[in-house]
């Protein structure tokens, strides 16, 4: 499951569309969606879009292990208010090669 443990969620995936249907999570209660969008390396598209002036919410961190890759997350807000994230999924062979070389 790609949600947190207590969190009810619906999500349905279809060709490269995702979409997650959930109760609010506690202290995230906002009025709208969230936008996600997919990013090869996180770190390296959060550092592009800081040096453009975007303020992130939290530094990109792991939300869960799959059974083949992770799922890295990094959200901000746009210049509206609205909640956006980066996401990424590397693959656990290139994750774990990139933690042993850096």
């Amino acid at each position: 499951s790609l949600t947190p443990r207590g969190v009810a969620a619906t999500l349905v995936a279809r060709a490269s569309v995702r979409l997650m249907l959930s109760t609010p999570e506690p202290g995230f209660d906002h009025p709208g969606s969230v936008l996600y969008f997919a990013v090869d390396d996180i770190r390296a598209a959060a550092a592009l879009l800081v040096a453009r002036g975007v303020a992130f919410r939290d530094q990109p961190h792991k939300i869960a292990t799959l059974a083949d890759r992770e799922i890295w997350l990094a959200q901000f807000q746009d210049s509206e208010g609205n909640t956006l994230a980066l996401m990424s999924e590397p693959l656990l062979t290139t994750s774990i090669t990139t933690s042993l070389t850096t």
